[in-house]
């Protein structure tokens, strides 16, 4: 039941009281406003984040480089390498390791199609590649085990490695391109959905199986 009473009541206090009733008014909005902006900035600061890392955060990048300091008798500057051994390693003494996946990268190599030629960054792929690295498949597949198996010679194109060569009407699938003189295979295109700067460079990428760019 409605006490009316009590709602004249506080009719009258607030008529009685303007400039305090409204100071008070005008604080509550202020303070559900501002609420509503730091929550909106915060999850649009998550979104962002989220959106660098293509929604992966728990991944740790390993490559090598030059030693610093000389040890047992070995000069500094000397280039560690990666190879298989340090692969297995890995795995046997990291504990709640999902994933370990090796990576050769090359960069600036030559990519011809028909009268089109440009550099692009070459990288090796597996199969589980797509559960880390941060970009879908717009046309075709990607790499699968029976090309890694085979060494087999098929590409999956960056959407502007596919654009600049092939133009934006042209679906690429099926055709060939040659990677430094060699006919590769395209099989599939990729498009990055990280945000921000980095989605150029994922984007003019062409991946091809691990064990063919190792060969």
């Amino acid at each position: 039941m409605i006490d009316f009473d009590k709602w004249q009541e506080i009719y009258d206090t607030a008529m009685r009281h303007k400039l305090r009733s409204s100071l008070t008014a005008f604080g509550v909005f202020w303070g559900i406003f501002m609420l509503v902006i730091l929550l909106g900035a915060g999850r649009g600061l998550e979104n962002g984040v989220n959106g660098q890392f293509g929604g992966n955060v728990n991944q740790i990048y390993l490559w090598t480089g030059a030693t610093s300091l000389p040890y047992k008798g070995l000069s500094k500057g000397r280039r560690i390498l990666l190879n298989d051994r340090d692969v297995v390693a890995i795995r046997q003494n990291i504990l709640n390791l999902d994933l370990l996946l090796p990576i050769n990268t090359i960069g600036g190599l030559p990519v011809t199609y028909a009268d089109k030629s440009e550099g692009y960054r070459l990288s090796g792929a597996h199969p589980e590649s797509s559960q880390i690295l941060a970009f879908e498949i717009t046309a075709g597949r990607f790499i699968n085990q029976f090309d890694v198996d085979q060494r087999r010679k098929v590409a999956v194109l960056g959407s502007q490695v596919a654009t600049v060569l092939f133009g934006p009407e042209v679906n690429p699938v099926g055709k060939a391109v040659e990677i430094k003189g060699i006919p590769f295979l395209v099989v599939g295109t990729a498009r990055s959905t990280r945000t921000g700067g980095g989605n150029r460079n994922e984007n003019e990428n062409i991946f091809i199986p691990n064990s063919t760019l190792r060969y």
